[in-house]
């Protein structure tokens, strides 16, 4: 420990400020790895009870034991470590911002499938070339499919054994960690890998306008930005369905000549590459509305309680018709 002046408290050495949009487990790798140590180590070296950092929920919202072990012993401030974590997006992607509306907003790959015993997490592998590597927050998102400042597709596992990636995992307290925050547990940098396809025209626009909407909390269909990704998977999962309808599918067939769909699985269980088939689709749907909407979509159909109430921006357009 070393005392700095400057906050008037000895604080841990080798200061790791967060980078943009940084995740926190993200940055609390970062900062454990530079003592060659794991990140349960190091906040159970300054914790009064042994803790257990569940890697599902760590980016969800602070914990308040965490966050006091952090701002005791580092130079940040709670309301700077309160930006690393997903639930400062607020309303911007949830309606109530409680932690079950937070996850159903995210792609996390355990918490989503009980079979999977690691979590994967998504990421760049050019943002993770470029730089000091860290995971971004915004890749978590189920409605992140592409990355705009690098033009390439987002991924989920790691091309050399093509199991999910994960950066974090648990070891020994006597061990010393010695791991990139881009290697995998195969021994491959996920950073080193180029992917041999680029996003199309309409999967980069479809990302750059749910992002705006997202970090301006609404967009030209409604002031509410979580009604709109709301509408978005509604779309996508109806889109899913009606498609096995010989009727629906001639009709989205004359908007979306090319679309060919073989996804039986529910919305809450569908893969990255899943929702970068669908979701621009749906965006493509909702880009006129209710002009595209109205050609496609059924009359009567059966609302999935994973939607709760859509806005009646877009329910009154199907109804009133």
């Amino acid at each position: 420990m070393i005392y700095i002046s400057k906050f008037k408290k000895n604080i841990w050495p080798l200061n790791v400020p967060p980078l943009p949009d940084e995740l926190f487990s993200s940055w609390m790798f970062r900062l454990a790895n530079n003592y060659r140590i794991s990140p349960e180590s190091l906040v159970n070296e300054y914790s009064d009870e042994k803790l257990h950092i569940k890697i599902n929920t760590i980016d969800i919202k602070p914990e308040s034991n965490i966050i006091d072990i952090i701002t005791k012993n580092t130079a940040l401030k709670e309301k700077e470590i309160e930006k690393l974590f997903l639930n400062h997006y607020k309303s911007n992607i949830t309606e109530n911002n409680i932690s079950d509306e937070v996850i159903n907003s995210l792609h996390f790959l355990k918490v989503n499938d009980p079979k999977n015993k690691k979590n994967g997490i998504i990421f760049c592998p050019n943002c993770l070339s470029n730089g000091i590597p860290y995971f971004r927050r915004k890749w978590l998102l189920t409605s992140s499919i592409v990355c705009c400042e690098c033009n390439s597709y987002l991924m989920d596992y790691c091309p050399n054994c093509f199991k999910h990636f994960s950066f974090w995992y648990s070891t020994k307290k006597s061990e010393l960690v010695n791991n990139s925050i881009t290697t995998c547990k195969c021994g491959y940098d996920i950073s080193k890998f180029s992917f041999p396809l680029s996003p199309s025209q309409l999967e980069i626009d479809y990302q750059k306008y749910i992002d705006f909407t997202i970090d301006n909390g609404f967009n030209e269909h409604t002031q509410y930005s979580f009604t709109y990704l709301t509408t978005l998977m509604f779309t996508a999962s109806m889109i899913k369905k009606i498609i096995k309808s010989p009727k629906y599918k001639k009709k989205i067939k004359k908007i979306y000549p090319d679309l060919i769909i073989d996804i039986e699985v529910p919305t809450n269980k569908w893969t990255l590459s899943d929702r970068q088939y669908l979701l621009p689709i749906a965006y493509y749907l909702l880009d006129n509305f209710p002009n595209r909407i109205k050609e496609v979509f059924p009359n009567k159909y059966n609302l999935k309680k994973e939607f709760g109430q859509l806005p009646y921006w877009f329910e009154k357009e199907l109804i009133f018709r």
